[in-house]
């Protein structure tokens, strides 16, 4: 092949090996030989889909409108049927993928070289997906399969000698640049091409232009001519239908502004008799060292509990000497720790309940705050790794309540959902 004449830089790229031979192995159904196109889908087209997944860049426009400028010559006019004849050829009817590459009217007769006339060229934007905002299909499986395949479908039925389809044509690109998505396909039926007059009959379509509205593969609505603005509401309404707006969205500001931004805390307060014998009886149950059993009932039992009392308990005298905050939330970070390593998961349910009272007080929440160190991240990893299991349904649901009374405090509910994944809940994610 020789040197190259030009080298173009189009930036430096993150991904690995792995990632990019994945990338690959996705395009080699798209990238087949029975979609070639010269015109529309070419070596360019891959070219610039790989630029794009590894840079971020595409390709020089130069390079991508080289079919464009040849389509501008009487020559390319004329020329341009017997191209597509030539590349419009998939005999399983599968569509053609998205370029960047712009789209012509076909020539209408011979006659254009003759007179010198070119169809205007429409340009089309890229989409960032791999699939074609509108899918060519002429092939009456492929045309069930892709409504079967999407909630919403908007068929248009034209033909190469329709001079009427040629007007709405901007429209149907324009809608289906800013509506199609992996839910919403845009199909183009040429009845002229293949077995297009096929999918025409067992559809009813008798003329050109004519649009096909399928909501969940059934057929909803039927539009046949050039009236634009219909077409346009035709295919919001069959939006709007397939994808309803949240309730929210119907809401005035009025309503919005009267909405409450206070937290759902859950502050009820259990039986702390009942609580402490569940969680004493599980501590004596399980294989920690003797010293560490002692010590964590008494945690329990004689510090905990009673604290939260005081503080909490409706017609609570509150006359309980409190240790320093500081120290008294070491204790309790060091042994909810050493508790929830030995306790099993479907067992921690009563420790975890009351940490969700604790967070209440805005003594503990602001200490929690401004501490390096806090069992609350690994409560909530225990809680979240044994979501899955039956017998920890309690765990979960009171891990969920726990989560719920953080946000009491806006700066601790701020901090813990800064951390990091599966992390301490201090550091900050990058």
């Amino acid at each position: 092949m020789g040197q190259p004449l030009r080298k173009v830089d189009l930036g430096i790229s993150d991904i690995d090996e792995e990632t990019f031979r994945d990338y690959l192995d996705e395009l080699r159904t798209i990238y087949t030989a029975d979609k070639y196109h010269l015109l529309e889908f070419n070596c360019n087209s891959f070219t610039n889909d790989l630029a794009g997944f590894l840079t971020g860049n595409s390709i020089p426009t130069y390079i991508k409108d080289l079919p464009s400028d040849f389509l501008s010559t009487p020559l390319g006019a004329a020329l341009r049927p017997t191209i597509d004849q030539m590349f419009r050829r998939s005999p399983n009817g599968n569509s053609l993928p998205w370029t960047e590459l712009p789209r012509t009217v076909q020539g209408r007769s011979e006659n254009t070289l003759a007179s010198s006339q070119t169809d205007q060229t429409v340009p089309l934007v890229s989409t960032s997906s791999l699939t074609s905002p509108i899918q060519i299909c002429n092939n009456p499986a492929s045309f069930q399969s892709l409504i079967q395949r999407h909630k919403a479908v908007v068929a248009f039925f034209t033909s190469q000698t329709c001079a009427p389809c040629k007007m709405v044509e901007p429209a149907f690109e324009e809608l289906a640049r800013s509506k199609a998505s992996p839910d919403i396909a845009f199909l183009k039926v040429d009845m002229s091409v293949g077995m297009g007059h096929l999918v025409g009959e067992q559809n009813k379509v008798r003329s050109t232009p004519t649009f096909l509205f399928f909501l969940n593969g059934g057929l909803r609505n039927e539009l046949r001519g050039i009236d634009v603005a219909e077409f346009r509401t035709q295919v919001n309404l069959l939006v709007y239908d397939a994808f309803p707006p949240h309730p929210h969205a119907k809401l005035g500001l009025r309503e919005l502004r009267s909405t409450s931004l206070k937290p759902i805390l859950f502050s009820q307060v259990p039986k702390y008799d009942a609580l402490s014998t569940k969680l004493l009886a599980t501590v004596d149950a399980s294989g920690i060292p003797a010293d560490q059993k002692r010590s964590g009932k008494a945690f329990i039992s004689e510090r905990m509990i009673p604290y939260l009392g005081a503080k909490l308990e409706k017609g609570s005298s509150g006359n309980i000497v409190q240790p320093n905050i500081s120290h008294n939330m070491a204790l309790w970070t060091k042994e909810t720790n050493n508790l929830s390593n030995a306790i099993s998961p479907a067992s921690l349910f009563p420790l975890v309940d009351l940490w969700r009272l604790a967070v209440l007080i805005p003594d503990v929440s602001t200490y929690l705050v401004t501490t390096s160190e806090s069992p609350l991240s690994g409560m909530l990893k225990i809680a979240l790794g044994s979501i899955s299991s039956p017998e920890s349904r309690n765990l979960s649901l009171t891990a969920l309540r726990l989560a719920c009374n953080l946000f009491a405090n806006p700066a601790l509910g701020r901090r813990m959902l800064q951390a990091t994944p599966y992390g301490d809940g201090i550091n900050p994610r990058e």
